[in-house]
């Protein structure tokens, strides 16, 4: 799993979107030849592939059927983005680290990663103490658990209730635009 960072200049960074293993990273400025404004960084180990941009682009320009799914696949980008705004703004932190964590362990295939809660907090625009507060109640509370630098979904139906409306619409809209989503096969 990455995060897409949008970095600020005095060295503050905001998660403006999350790439799982359905995705691919890079691809709009590839396509645009605009410079790049985001920061990939790798969230989740797992294994990537790599395509040299000439054959990328040679793919584009011959595959429509892959040209469409792709341009499904940016504007997925564009609107997630879109509501971490509006996330961002309107949630509460424990929705939002709930949103999250599901989203991520969903774009990951697993329910447990390797995640500081400094990075966590960082992903969320919030301060450490927050991050280990709220995964701490959610620890008590049966739903995660927590270790060293490692967090695991353990009640799943119990987490993703106390996330925000974003994670519905996280979901619908990759359903929606991208045919190898989380959950689809």
């Amino acid at each position: 799993m990455v995060s897409l960072m949008t970095l600020l200049r005095e060295g503050d960074a905001v998660e403006c979107g999350m790439v799982g293993r359905e995705g691919l990273v890079g691809a709009g400025p590839a396509l645009s030849g605009l410079p790049v404004y985001t920061r990939a960084i790798c969230q989740v180990s797992g294994s990537t592939l790599k395509m040299g941009l000439e054959d990328f682009l040679g793919l584009v320009a011959t595959r429509p059927t892959f040209r469409h799914a792709l341009f499904q696949y940016l504007e997925g980008l564009a609107n997630q983005a879109q509501q971490s705004v509006a996330c961002r703004a309107w949630h509460r932190a424990e929705a939002r680290f709930c949103r999250w964590l599901v989203a991520a362990c969903d774009q990951a295939g697993r329910d447990e990663i390797d995640l500081t809660q400094e990075f966590l907090a960082q992903m969320l625009a919030v301060q450490r103490t927050t991050v280990s507060q709220i995964a701490g109640e959610m620890q008590a509370l049966g739903l995660i658990q927590q270790k060293r630098g490692r967090i695991a979904i353990i009640d799943r139906p119990g987490t993703e209730a106390r996330a925000c409306e974003c994670l519905d619409a996280h979901r619908a809209r990759w359903n929606d635009v991208w045919p190898l989503s989380p959950g689809k096969s």
